[in-house]
């Protein structure tokens, strides 16, 4: 079995992306997620995980204050991903995202 540390990033987010889909054949621990606020106001944001055909939010709704971030996994704090789920995002402003993994396959 192969293990990859991998980190993957999108800028500019409002509306629900993509930030990441596990790779079939893979098995991943997403090991740390931010998410930075880039405007001069308090923006909301979601973060969801979709397998299959259904969608748990991580969080909703989440404020983030001018010139900050939100930390959602990171520390103590790992998620567990399989094959082909997908983790999203969305705000009411433009945040940027960055996710890193560990990949095993």
């Amino acid at each position: 079995m192969a293990n990859n540390f991998r980190s993957y990033g999108l800028s500019n987010v409002t509306a629900n992306t993509s930030l990441y889909t596990v790779p079939l054949g893979t098995q991943t621990t997403a090991i740390g997620l931010v998410i930075a606020n880039r405007t001069n106001g308090t923006v909301t944001t979601n973060v969801s995980i979709t397998r299959a055909s259904n969608t748990y939010y991580m969080i909703q709704q989440a404020p983030i204050v001018t010139g900050s971030s939100l930390v959602l996994i990171g520390g103590d704090q790992k998620v567990v991903l399989q094959a082909n789920d997908s983790v999203s995002i969305s705000s009411s402003a433009n945040t940027d995202a960055w996710i890193s993994v560990l990949e095993i396959s």
